[in-house]
């Protein structure tokens, strides 16, 4: 089984300047990757290293239930972890893991590793 780590960008509505930087980090072996997150155009790329700006705070309007990401009352796809969520202006992101990899806009895949059950994200900035 493989695992996806991917983020999600919702309700957006305006475009933003900056750039989202996201760390993931799998805690079992230590290794990290790096993205920046065009904000504009939502294209990713793999960076060599972290960003060196404030992490954004983590929000807490996602939730997980059955194996299901949610808000509210609507299901957006099927994760098994929120790793971060956050807000960018009018913009949510939001990192999950997933144990199959079944993407469909808006979702863009991260990384993905053989099977891990223990990650963290970050994103700043």
């Amino acid at each position: 089984m493989r695992l996806s780590v991917i983020f999600l960008t919702l309700f957006c509505t305006a475009a933003h300047s900056a750039d989202l930087f996201v760390a993931v980090k799998e805690t079992k072996t230590g290794r990290e990757s790096f993205f920046r997150i065009d904000t504009e155009s939502f294209w990713v790329t793999k960076s060599k290293q972290p960003a060196t700006n404030q992490p954004l705070p983590d929000i807490t309007r996602y939730k997980l239930e059955k194996g299901n990401l949610l808000v509210g009352e609507h299901s957006l796809t099927k994760a098994e972890n929120i790793l971060f969520q956050c807000s960018l202006g009018d913009t949510d992101f939001v990192v999950v893991r997933q144990e199959h990899n079944s993407l469909a806009s808006p979702l863009r895949e991260l990384t993905r590793r053989a099977s891990s059950y223990d990650w963290t994200a970050t994103a700043s900035q």
